[in-house]
């Protein structure tokens, strides 16, 4: 790969770093490479050349187009399933509901629900959470042991304090 840099349009000192463009090989076959170059000068400020890297990034530009493609899929799903799917952390907190969720729970917006306290918020009795060993079975799953992932029913609090019965199956 040769490039011609202007120098009149990198000052002294100024690097190119990660520099991505899509290039040709002799056989017309196209790959991306990521180019880091700096300007060597005199004690005049003249450039006497350039040194840097070329690296091909092929692989990890596919791999990146690979992984939106496969979130765009996930969300796609998510987004249009019926029924209400959520991740939670293990103290509690909301880190994704679906639209069908927020709409289920009487909620205005995903933000309102990724808010809340689903211990205090969300269980009717906050403390049929850990009477049930959720917190506990989720533990046990997370090291590994997928007997003890949490599945059955119990009630939570729709937005108002309406009760609404639901069916639970955990999955890591």
């Amino acid at each position: 790969v040769r490039c011609e840099l202007d120098p009149g349009r990198y000052p002294a000192g100024e690097k190119i770093t990660d520099f991505e463009s899509l290039d040709y090989r002799r056989d017309g076959s196209t790959f991306w490479t990521s180019m880091n170059v700096q300007a060597i000068r005199d004690s005049d400020g003249n450039i006497l050349h350039y040194e840097g890297t070329v690296e091909d990034i092929t692989n990890r530009k596919m791999a990146v187009k690979v992984l939106l493609e496969s979130e765009e899929r996930y969300r796609t799903l998510l987004n249009g399933m019926l029924d209400g799917i959520y991740r939670s952390s293990h103290d509690g907190k909301f880190l994704d509901v679906n639209p069908a969720m927020i709409k289920m729970f009487g909620y205005d917006s995903k933000e309102e629900m990724l808010a809340l306290d689903i211990k205090q918020e969300m269980y009717f009795a906050p403390e049929e959470r850990g009477r049930a060993g959720l917190d506990h079975r989720l533990l046990r799953a997370r090291r590994g042991d997928r007997e003890a992932l949490p599945r059955g029913s119990h009630q939570v609090r729709q937005r108002g304090a309406v009760l609404v019965p639901v069916a639970a199956a955990a999955v890591l």
